[in-house]
């Protein structure tokens, strides 16, 4: 519907049986990824030393109501 062409991948599909954070990096490694987006909440409980060839970023948007402009179909 959109014509989005990215590739999509569950992540039952990538051989690993880690958890937690550890699930995370292995995700990323497997799809090559160089930096992992989260929201300011994973930081609770996101282990950062364990990004160490992944950067970790923390996204926050700059808005100060995150539903403004949200229409539900």
């Amino acid at each position: 519907m959109l014509d989005i062409d990215t590739p999509m991948l569950l992540s039952s599909d990538v051989p690993t049986t880690a958890t937690g954070t550890q699930r995370l990096i292995d995700i990323c490694r497997h799809c090559n990824a160089t930096e992992y987006l989260c929201g300011e909440g994973a930081l609770a409980y996101i282990d950062k030393s364990l990004f160490t060839d992944v950067k970790l970023t923390m996204f926050k948007p700059d808005v100060e109501d995150n539903y403004t402009g949200i229409q539900h179909i």
